[in-house]
Parts: C-alpha cells; structure tokens; sequence
C-alpha cells in the first residue's frame, strides 16, 4: 500500500515538473523579487507623504499663532490709542 501511495507521489512529482524550465524559475523568482521591491517603495512613499503633511501641519499653525499674535497686538494698539478712547 505505502508503495503504490509513494509511487504514486513519485509520478505525481515527475508529471508536474517536466514541462517546466529553469527560465519558469527565474520568471517566478523575478516577480516575487519586483513584489518585494513594490511593497518597500510603496511604504517609502507613504512615510514620505507623512513627512510632507507633518511638514505643512507644522507651518499652518505656526501661522496661525502669527496671525493670532498679529491680531492681539492690533487689537492692544487699537485700544491704547487716542480714537479708542473717543468712543
């Protein structure tokens, strides 16, 4: 019983690689290989575009607390001049 099970695996084996090519291999091994190569500058891409974002959240705060410095300090000159205290 275990011969015919194992020679039938032996066939199966046989039955299987004969039609393929070393090239088949290579071919195989290539797209794995470019799989790989995709996934990684993929994932560069993305912590970049983070990078980029941080970047740009970091000045548009910065210049809001400009503009909100900028407005207060109008606003305290505004009330310490002569035309404030007219009205």
């Amino acid at each position: 019983m275990w011969g015919n099970i194992l020679g039938g695996l032996a066939d199966f084996g046989k039955n299987i690689f004969k039609d393929f090519k070393a090239s088949d291999f290579l071919n195989a091994g290539g797209q794995i290989l470019g799989g790989i190569g995709q996934y990684k500058a993929a994932k560069s891409q993305g912590k970049m575009a983070e990078n980029v974002f941080n970047y740009n959240k970091a000045l548009m705060d910065e210049e809001r607390n400009r503009r909100k410095k900028a407005d207060e300090a109008l606003a305290a000159g505004f009330r310490a001049s002569d035309y404030a205290k007219e009205i």
